[in-house]
């Protein structure tokens, strides 16, 4: 009978070993284990997209598995946001995003699905860039100060494109508007790749389009660049001037764009995912590719990412606030090409 109870007790000792021995053998396990999915919550066309589809191939390398980019458009980038806020913290479901659904939506409604500061874990900046103000090739203007007596001398008449209500490049022409103290009406689509076919039919006169997007069509001559949002002229277009240069003093606007997982990811997996992110940056490829349009690569800490995201949810408050309170056309015009 003793025995016996020697026995249950060493059965329960293993158990009891072995059930505590279970967390460490899960944190052990290599991470990753298969394919990781990088969500992009825009259409097609977009400059996240196009970033996102040089990038996961590196990535797939450097980490062993393979790395799939879903662009699932919709609300403004609330959609695929809220989705990636609701993944398991695991590493295997990641954002690819600017900065809208962290600083710019929150000052709007409707209520988000998803807390910017509280459900997320910041892994890395991507890239810094800065919108090109363009106007269709027969906008009757071919400079900035020209634009501005356009606008000035027609209040409200001339349309502007974005990407959507609260994306990064409305909220451009918002301080546009505000600081050169003109009026335009926005027309949202539903991404740049909407937008800039309407740009390009003369179905709206005028966006703020991050270079990555216009560049080449500005190269083209099939629209006209006429300065950029950044405090320096782009190395890649030196002939574009600065908007404080061409008549809006002080005028400064940039987007960023970073990589994100679900709060509550492990920070060894954090980390992994950040070496993997910075490492890739670093690919003399997909440097060319990616900065020959002037796009700053970065490939910053995940502390960095954070306190920017912050600084900028407060810098934004007031913009965002007035861009929200517009009252935009509701869908494209029908303007035919002259």
């Amino acid at each position: 009978m003793q025995a016996l109870r020697r026995f249950g007790s060493r059965i329960r000792l293993i158990f009891a070993l072995a059930l505590a021995a279970a967390p460490s053998a899960v944190v052990a396990q290599p991470y990753p284990t298969r394919a990781i999915q990088i969500i992009v919550p825009y259409p097609p066309g977009g400059t996240a997209g196009l970033m996102g589809h040089m990038i996961a191939p590196k990535l797939s390398e450097l980490l062993g598995q393979g790395v799939v980019i879903e662009q699932r458009p919709g609300a403004a980038t609330r959609l695929g946001t809220a989705v990636v806020a609701k993944a398991a913290p695991d590493g295997y479901t990641l954002l690819l995003v600017s900065e809208a659904p962290f600083t710019l939506l929150p000052h709007a409604g409707p209520k988000l699905q998803y807390d910017p500061m509280k459900d997320f874990a910041p892994i890395s900046m991507v890239s810094r860039t800065s919108p090109l103000l363009v106007v269709n090739k027969d906008f009757p203007a071919d400079n900035l100060k020209d634009f501005i007596a356009v606008l000035k001398k027609e209040p409200g008449k001339h349309l502007y494109a974005s990407s959507g209500t609260g994306g990064t490049n409305h909220l451009a022409g918002e301080l546009f508007q505000k600081m050169a103290g003109v009026e335009m009406t926005h027309v949202p689509f539903n991404g740049t790749g909407a937008a800039i076919p309407a740009l390009l039919g003369n179905h709206v006169d005028v966006m703020f389009g991050f270079v990555g997007s216009v560049a080449s069509l500005v190269r083209e001559g099939r629209i006209k660049a006429l300065a950029t949002g950044a405090t320096q002229r782009n190395p890649a277009m030196p002939d574009i001037p600065t908007m404080s240069e061409a008549g809006v003093p002080g005028y400064e606007f940039s987007s960023w764009f970073g990589l994100w997982a679900p709060a509550g990811t492990p920070p060894a997996v954090v980390a992994k995912l950040h070496d993997a992110i910075v490492a890739a940056l670093k690919d003399p490829a997909i440097r060319e590719k990616l900065t020959s349009d002037g796009s700053e690569l970065i490939g910053s800490t995940p502390e960095f990412l954070g306190e920017t995201m912050k600084a900028d949810y407060a810098k934004n408050a007031d913009v965002a606030a007035a861009a929200f309170a517009e009252k935009p056309a509701a869908t494209a015009p029908s303007k035919q090409q002259p």
